[in-house]
């Protein structure tokens, strides 16, 4: 009996050494990914080493430009001159770019530095490549002058930094030193290399000059691009199909948005077009829907055919460097507000076209119409009011009002020329004020009534074509009383 128990005392126990081994191997598996775990101890340390490192090459690299000030106080010495010195005698930065808004970007330690023109640290962004590449990020400038060109394709992507699911983050060298031996520039990218691809946040290098046809058509990962001085043009359908883009930093060097560039990129909701841009291709914007903030630059010349056809833009505002506005550039149903200045400009058919349009005021030297009616009230707000105020037009059918009155239109023009001007509408209240006259046919048909701003002796000194009111008007009101039409 003693040894029974005995026996079943010692089973006990090689039990609960089991159980024991176990915990302590479950204890175990906690610790080692507590210390080894994405925010475990090892990686926390890592992160905190980084972060000193970055404040580390910020402190260094502000030091040196208090030591600019004083030293441009004291001697006068350019920017320029004083930061190439840092780099190529002292070597105490790697690198460095003045840019056109006097803003000033230095790379020291894989860390690009950023300050304002009035040398006010910005901030810093790391730029660090696979290990594999055993180098850092080089400015254009900087790079030794017998690199190779490269163009960055689907097949050799890899090069740059991309490394697949690893990778949503990804910052493209100006330049990186591959297992040859050699260096590589990269000039250019092949459209649709990164198609099909994680990517979120895309950081394109220094010295390429144009955004590629179709980049990242359909890269619906994509939330985030910025692109450097340098970029002067956005191609054909770059992003297209982007739906969950919505921050993009176009830089001033650019001067073309493509044709379908950001073509339903339904998650964008503000673009400030830089002051460099003169030219919006064909559905650049198309598809939109929740671009509702657009602020223009003071050089765009040319708005292209449906530009912004759908987006949710509430608000128009065009500044006077605007010459030609394509065929349902603005097709927006939520737009309320149209103001255009101009010096000389050409407006096609259906440029403007909305729903719930309540002010349109257009104010320029020399206006022209091509085609019929660029300003077109799909129904919905019986008092739209019009202002246009020029000092030469000539304007073939300005308005169409569709289930829509417009409750007054104010033309100023010192010479007005006129063809069907006004023969959609209804239009309550006209008021023509100019100098100098000449009315097609069918100029008022849809015109109640019509007041000039002049005397009767004024009115009769004006051209009148054929067919010229073809309508029920019956008087015009002038400032000394009205004159009969019929």
């Amino acid at each position: 009996m003693k040894e029974r128990t005995s026996f079943k005392e010692k089973g006990i126990t090689l039990i609960a050494l089991i159980v024991t081994i176990i915990v302590l191997l479950i204890l175990a598996g906690v610790t080692i990914a507590t210390i080894t775990g994405n925010r475990g101890i090892i990686g926390k340390a890592k992160d905190a080493t980084s972060k000193y490192t970055q404040r580390q090459a910020e402190e260094q690299v502000a030091i040196l430009m208090q030591e600019y000030a004083m030293e441009n106080a004291e001697k006068g010495t350019e920017l320029g001159d004083f930061l190439e010195y840092k780099k190529t005698t002292e070597k105490v930065i790697d690198g460095y770019r003045i840019n056109k808004d006097g803003s000033i970007d230095i790379v020291k330690d894989k860390y690009l530095i950023s300050f304002g023109k009035d040398l006010t640290l910005i901030g810093s962004t790391i730029f660090m490549l696979p290990k594999d590449t055993d180098t850092m990020i080089y400015y254009y400038g900087n790079i030794p002058k017998d690199a190779i060109e490269f163009t960055v394709t689907k097949d050799n992507r890899g090069k740059v930094g991309f490394k697949g699911v690893e990778n949503e983050e990804l910052i493209i060298p100006c330049a990186f030193k591959d297992s040859d031996g050699k260096w590589y520039k990269v000039i250019d990218f092949e459209g649709g290399c990164f198609r099909e691809t994680n990517v979120k946040d895309v950081t394109l290098p220094y010295g390429i000059t144009k955004i590629s046809d179709g980049l990242f058509y359909g890269c619906k990962e994509l939330v985030s691009i910025k692109a450097f001085d340098g970029v002067t043009s956005v191609g054909t359908g770059s992003f297209n199909g982007c739906t969950n883009l919505t921050t993009v930093s176009i830089p001033n060097s650019i001067t073309n948005i493509g044709n379908a560039a950001f073509q339903d990129c339904t998650s964008l909701k503000s673009i400030q077009i830089p002051d460099s841009v003169t030219y919006i291709g064909q559905q650049a914007f198309y598809g939109c829907t929740n671009l509702t903030s657009l602020t223009f630059n003071n050089s765009i010349e040319k708005i292209d055919r449906a530009a912004f056809f759908g987006t949710g833009l509430t608000e128009i505002n065009l500044p006077k460097s605007i010459k030609y506005i394509g065929e349902h550039a603005f097709y927006c149903n939520n737009v309320q507000t149209i103001n255009i200045n101009y010096d000389t400009l050409e407006i096609e058919s259906g440029a403007f076209i909305g729903k719930n349009i309540k002010d349109i005021n257009v104010s320029g030297n020399t206006l022209k119409t091509l085609g019929n009616c660029p300003f077109v009230f799909n129904g919905g707000n019986p008092s739209v009011t019009v202002t246009l105020r020029s000092k030469n037009a000539n304007l073939n059918v300005l308005f169409s009002a569709s289930g829509a009155r417009i409750k007054s239109a104010n033309i100023i023009c010192d010479e007005l020329k006129t063809n069907q001007t006004f023969a959609s509408g209804p239009i309550e209240k006209l008021t023509l004020d100019c100098n100098k006259a000449c009315f097609g046919a069918a100029t008022f048909a849809a015109v109640e009534n019509l007041y000039f701003n002049g005397t009767k002796s004024k009115w009769g000194q004006f051209e009148f074509e054929s067919g010229w009111n073809n309508t029920n008007l019956n008087v015009v009101h002038c400032t000394d009383g009205d004159v009969p039409l019929h």
